[in-house]
C-alpha cells in the first residue's frame, strides 16, 4: 500500500488525490483539459475501491477462521 499503516479511508483518499494530480499534470503537458483529470481521478477511485475491497476480503477471511476455531 502507498500509505503504510494509515487507515483505509486515508488509503482511498490518497489514491484519488494521486490520480487527480497525475491528471492535472497530463492535462497541463498535453493541453487536454479536463479529459485527463476525469480519467485519472476515476482510475484513482477505482484503484482505491479495489484495494478497499481486497482488504475487506482479507478481514472477512480472518473473521471466518476465528469463528470456526481454526
Amino acid at each position: 500500500m502507498i500509505t503504510g499503516s494509515f487507515s483505509k479511508k486515508t488509503d482511498l483518499i490518497s489514491y484519488v488525490v494521486t490520480g487527480l494530480l497525475i491528471g492535472l499534470l497530463l492535462d497541463w503537458v498535453f493541453n487536454t483539459r479536463p479529459v485527463m483529470v476525469i480519467i485519472w481521478t476515476l482510475m484513482g477511485l477505482s484503484v482505491g475501491y479495489y484495494m478497499l475491497w481486497k482488504a475487506s476480503a482479507v478481514l472477512d477471511e480472518e473473521g471466518k477462521k476465528r469463528s470456526h476455531g481454526v
